[in-house]
């Protein structure tokens, strides 16, 4: 029987993240891992696999897609803001208010310059 995860080939920008598990699942992706080697002939990285298992998951949950498919603008603009995505209409990020006119610089009154004493 194939494996449920597929060959990894889509690449995406990553950022690490710290999480914890328990033993038990630990040695759940340890073993996968190892039935990933045995079906595709090549190792992956536990991070690469267990990201790959839980987009498995959120694909298959046909009530998270129904939830995905009806956010609203504001919904999905609180989802980039809060990894820090840009908006990809404007590649600005969402909350414009990150982006407020830097206030203006005064400028120093001239100066005379000091005499030269190798004139």
């Amino acid at each position: 029987m194939p494996a449920l995860i597929k060959k990894f080939t889509e690449v995406d920008p990553t950022e690490r993240v710290s999480l914890t598990l328990k033993l038990s699942t630990r040695k759940a992706v340890e073993q996968y891992r190892q039935f990933y080697q045995k079906e595709y002939g090549h190792s992956v990285e536990r991070g690469e696999l267990i990201e790959q298992a839980v987009m498995t998951l959120f694909s298959q949950d046909k009530e998270f897609q129904s939830f995905i498919k009806g956010m609203s603008k504001a919904q999905t603009a609180a989802v980039d803001e809060a990894l820090g995505v840009l908006a990809p209409a404007t590649n600005m990020p969402s909350d414009l208010g990150l982006m407020r006119k830097a206030p203006a610089v005064q400028q120093a009154a001239p100066t005379t310059p000091a005499p030269s004493i190798l004139s």
